[in-house]
């Protein structure tokens, strides 16, 4: 069972809604926003795909891109992408993961481009935002438009007033979570974070195969690890995802989400 006093202690000052699709936590957010006449700058994602396309210009947001519309619309200078556990215990799929294998240079985020992850610490990394076109700039790109300014003799775009800033991007598991302890954040989290499909995911990752205890041992492990993080979100968004999460739990992550809903503000 769960330990409602511990989601309550976690949630009770959270604005909390329950949400069909990803990108439908924007609205989530703005409502909090549109309520509380206030909304904190950093976004806490929990989930097997970062929804973050990097290098891209976009025309509109979707499950895929909705990190993107966020991190402008909310003015976010702090994104923490924390990798499903699930992932972090699979050699396999963290391998995948920490040495980024199948990234391109415009795709969803799967790793920095800069270095190899490690999910044993906090892994950080410094990009741009070009507030226009939602585009998220990695170092790599960064660096290679600079190098071709400076080799015709121009001044790097970046120095110009074209809409870019700063974004810090992290990468962790939920081991590390105590880097936001006394911190007000926005707190997504997609049901694939505990049992994902494999539906459109990098070499078919997934762990759908597991059962309904071993499920329910995995909310129990999550809300061990916000508990002793010390970490109280005040604005939570909770996606169903069922193209993402398995059919067969669609039941007992309903129950999740309305426990944590129950436990607070909303």
């Amino acid at each position: 069972m769960l330990d409602s006093n511990v989601i309550q202690e976690i949630f009770k000052n959270s604005y909390t809604e329950i949400n069909k699709n990803h990108n439908e936590a924007i609205d989530v957010f703005r409502r909090y926003k549109e309520k509380s006449g206030k909304c904190p700058n950093i976004l806490v994602h929990f989930d097997t795909h970062s929804d973050a396309y990097i290098n891209s210009s976009l025309d509109y947001c979707n499950i895929a891109t909705w990190v993107n519309y966020a991190v402008s619309e909310f003015n976010i200078k702090e994104f923490y992408w924390v990798i499903p556990n699930y992932i972090f215990n699979n050699e396999k799929y963290k391998k995948i993961y920490e040495q980024k294998q199948f990234l391109t240079a415009n795709d969803c985020m799967l790793g920095f481009d800069s270095y190899t992850c490690d999910f044993n610490i906090v892994n950080k990394e410094e990009f741009l935002v070009n507030e226009k076109t939602k585009e998220i700039i990695s170092p790599s790109r960064i660096a290679l438009i600079n190098e071709n300014c400076a080799r015709f003799g121009l001044q790097s775009i970046f120095d110009f007033d074209l809409g870019f800033r700063n974004l810090t991007v992290y990468i962790l598991t939920a081991k590390n979570l105590s880097v936001l302890k006394d911190k007000e954040f926005l707190l997504s989290i997609d049901a694939d974070y505990f049992s994902n499909s494999g539906f459109d995911t990098v070499e078919n990752i997934q762990n759908s195969d597991i059962g309904k205890e071993e499920l329910l041992e995995e909310f129990k492990i999550f809300i061990q690890q916000l508990k002793e993080a010390q970490i109280k979100p005040i604005c939570t968004s909770l996606t169903l995802s069922p193209m993402y999460l398995p059919s067969k739990f669609s039941d007992e992550i309903k129950y999740f989400y309305s426990t944590i809903k129950a436990a607070s503000l909303s």
